[in-house]
């Protein structure tokens, strides 16, 4: 099962979402770098034992060249790396260039990753017509698209999404795979996810959105660094990781469902932290498609533990809220070889 990252143009943060999404996953999962105009993962994930950075293989390059011949989806975590962020990572290629001999093969690495029992988390970048990487985006079981909350951003946003509808919605699906998830400060996130939605809607678009990303400069340095974040769960940006993932599980049973293995129990943390419930229309389903005739307004928690939720204007479901979700603390990794990459 494959649920990939993109954004339509900028930098806000699609690396950092996709390596938070990993570290929060609730099942077996590898974050897998495929974003064709350079990676960054190079230049960021660390060896858990030493402190340094990942190898050269393998990696994205041999996994292509390995899946061009055939190549069992059991066989795909042999490609992984293991990272100080306790997540399995193939990282890509840091330069545009060595993509170049994988336009041919992008097919294949998607059918493979789409096989895989457990969640390959693909980073695809800025996701642009003709991207090399759409192989990933048609396989996917969600496609999630990142945006800021700004005039020019939602202008690009209501333009990208209309072309994803039209392109990768299939009427046969009972949910549509988009979605898109809003990159704002915690105490912000109730408005800027409502913002959005409505933007959504007064523009016809089927495409929901599944919460938000919470802007924490903190932690996406430590992320940038190699390292875990110093609170852990408690940060804005793993916890609000930790609600995305409950809200993607609950729309797609399956990423859950079949990357839950005893495998899994070691490869992934432990969930803690409770999440949102997304409020949606009885007797609708967000995302459905055909899409219904209202699109829900999900809106994430952006209180503290123990507080009361902020309030929003979407109609209430009956139906009880996703299942408690989050992520523990794990230990720090080690500072050596400390390495940033603008994004």
């Amino acid at each position: 099962m494959i649920v990939a990252v993109c954004a339509d143009k900028g930098s806000p943060g699609v690396t950092t979402l996709a390596t938070a999404l990993g570290i929060a996953w609730p099942g077996e999962r590898m974050l897998l770098e495929a974003d064709s105009s350079g990676g960054d993962l190079a230049f960021r994930a660390k060896q858990p034992s030493t402190g340094q950075l990942l190898a050269a293989d393998p990696g994205l390059l041999t996994l292509a060249a390995d899946a061009r011949t055939g190549l069992p989806a059991a066989d795909l975590a042999r490609y992984c790396q293991a990272t100080a962020w306790g997540l399995p990572v193939v990282p890509g290629p840091a330069g545009a260039q060595a993509y170049q001999p994988m336009r041919a093969l992008w097919p294949a690495v998607a059918g493979v990753a789409a096989a895989w029992p457990g969640t390959v988390i693909a980073d695809l970048g800025r996701f642009q017509p003709g991207n090399p990487a759409a192989a990933l985006a048609r396989a996917a079981t969600a496609v999630l698209v990142v945006t800021r909350v700004s005039v020019e951003d939602l202008y690009h946003l209501r333009e990208r999404v209309n072309e994803l509808a039209h392109t990768l919605g299939d009427p046969r699906l009972q949910r549509h795979p988009v979605a898109v998830v809003v990159s704002a400060p915690r105490k912000e996130a109730a408005a800027a996810v409502r913002q959005v939605a409505h933007m959504l809607q007064a523009g016809g678009s089927p495409i929901p959105v599944a919460g938000y990303v919470a802007t924490d400069p903190v932690s996406a340095a430590s992320l940038r660094a190699g390292e875990l974040p110093k609170r852990g769960a408690r940060s804005d940006l793993l916890a609000s990781a930790g609600e995305l993932a409950a809200t993607l599980g609950s729309w797609w049973p399956e990423l859950i469902a079949l990357s839950a293995s005893p495998a899994a129990a070691i490869a992934a943390p432990v969930l803690t932290r409770s999440a949102a419930a997304t409020p949606t229309d009885a007797g609708t389903v967000p995302g459905a498609w055909p899409p219904p005739s209202g699109v829900p307004v999900p809106v994430p928690h952006a209180a503290a533990p123990h507080s009361s939720a902020p309030h929003s204007s979407a109609p209430r479901s009956s139906a009880p809220p996703a299942a408690a979700v989050g992520v523990a603390d794990h230990p720090r990794a080690s500072a050596a070889g400390r390495h940033e990459a603008a994004r």
